[in-house]
């Protein structure tokens, strides 16, 4: 399971968090106005509906969210 994630703030983004059924499982700290790469799940779990979003957090305090998605690995 992958997941493409691409975010461009107004300002830099100091953490991109990635969180899973409402669990932080992944944290970058890029420092730019514009990331982009693909995470992949480390523990997926077949025949299990998971959610997953994005959240950008800029150096200003200002967010920016990724719409929630449901997974179901098969």
């Amino acid at each position: 399971l992958s997941i493409d994630i691409k975010l461009i703030g107004t300002t830099p983004l100091s953490r991109v968090v990635i969180v899973k059924d409402n669990e932080e499982v992944s944290i970058t700290t890029p420092g730019t106005k514009e990331v982009q790469f693909t995470w992949t799940d480390p523990k997926p779990v077949a025949g299990k509906t998971c959610y997953y979003y994005v959240r950008g957090e800029q150096d200003n305090g200002e967010l920016v969210w990724a719409s929630p998605m449901w997974i179901t690995l098969q």
